[in-house]
């Protein structure tokens, strides 16, 4: 897999592989039959759906509590940005004593990409009216009416709740990691294409450069960002072994300065940066220009373009200035 491909990977969300729709059924469907409410978030605790089967008491009763909104809201574990502490089995109690339950949906244990808050429901047996008594004066709440909003919520047992968890896991880990392999078959397959592409481009480019200057040798070189280094993608008058090799560091050598600096360099007898005199030790050139490959505030890579001591071509200024063009025109090809 490709360095980019390795990027967009990393860097892959739960909407990227499932859409959230045919998700949002999913959710429901599960939700309608089992009789316990669901919502599913992002590593951020953000929402991704809407809220599947919620009871009386989180849609409408609390929900309508000024006191109480910002509470709910908080409804969540710390991990996911909430206020509550789950425990080794990953359910939590929020404040009226309800259990919520987490089921992961990853790609692999080091990537989650969503988290399905199963709940809230009773565990066993429903608490006596009494045990809501301050909290029911604490946020000014009838206590009739908050104690029947809490026996409307499902009773469930521990270990049904742990196979409901398990059960979305499966589902959701599933359409997750077949979602994943069709994606990064396509992208690998739309890389191969980009690649022939680009190769093709490349060699247009330098046929055109080598009858317009008179070059005996050159190079279009690509700058990894991530190494921070520039590696030759064609070439033409270069031997094989040095093409596959070469790896020149960004800011040094020649390429490299060029590469950083986004400045064009031309190098012969009679013209010699100062910045790159120190890089100078190949006496079988005789005239070279490197030129930056950018593209608005990006520098994507270098051409370099040389003549051999036995050449009759020397690059001159006006050289330079056509290629500049002629790179110019690549990229615009590029994008």
């Amino acid at each position: 897999m490709c360095p980019r491909i390795k990027l967009i990977v990393a860097n892959i969300e739960f909407k990227n592989l499932v859409e959230i729709e045919a998700w949002q059924e999913i959710q429901s469907n599960f939700s309608s039959v089992t009789q316990i409410p669901m919502r599913t978030v992002d590593p951020a605790g953000r929402p991704l759906t809407k809220f599947s089967g919620a009871p009386h008491l989180c849609a409408e009763y609390l929900a309508g509590s000024p006191l109480l909104i910002k509470e709910c809201t908080n409804c969540l574990p710390g991990f996911l940005g909430g206020r509550e502490n789950p425990d080794q089995n990953l359910s939590y109690t929020c404040l009226f004593g309800l259990r919520n339950f987490i089921a992961t949906l990853k790609l692999d244990p080091q990537t989650p990409l969503a988290y399905v808050i199963i709940g809230p429901v009773v565990l066993i047996n429903y608490k006596p009216k009494s045990d809501y008594v301050q909290l029911a004066q604490q946020y000014n709440l009838n206590l009739n009416e908050l104690y029947n909003a809490i026996t409307d919520v499902k009773l469930s047992s521990f270990n049904s709740m742990l196979s409901v968890v398990a059960l979305i896991e499966d589902v959701g880990n599933y359409l997750i990691k077949h979602a994943y392999k069709t994606l990064t078959a396509q992208m690998e397959m739309a890389n191969t294409a980009n690649l022939e592409r680009l190769n093709r481009l490349f060699k247009v480019f330098l046929d055109v450069a080598f009858q317009v200057t008179g070059a005996d040798a050159g190079s279009v070189m690509l700058l990894d960002k991530a190494k921070e280094e520039l590696s030759i993608f064609a070439s033409r008058g270069i031997a094989e072994a040095i093409s596959k090799n070469a790896r020149i560091k960004y800011g040094e050598g020649i390429s490299g300065t060029v590469a950083k600096e986004r400045t064009s360099l031309l190098i012969n007898d009679r013209i010699s940066d100062n910045r790159i005199r120190s890089y100078l030790g190949r006496p079988n050139l005789k005239s070279s220009m490197v030129l930056p490959i950018k593209f608005k505030e990006d520098t994507l890579g270098v051409v370099n373009l040389s003549t051999t001591r036995n050449s009759p071509v020397t690059f001159n200024s006006n050289d330079l200035k056509t290629m500049d063009r002629l790179v110019d025109l690549m990229v615009v090809a590029l994008h």
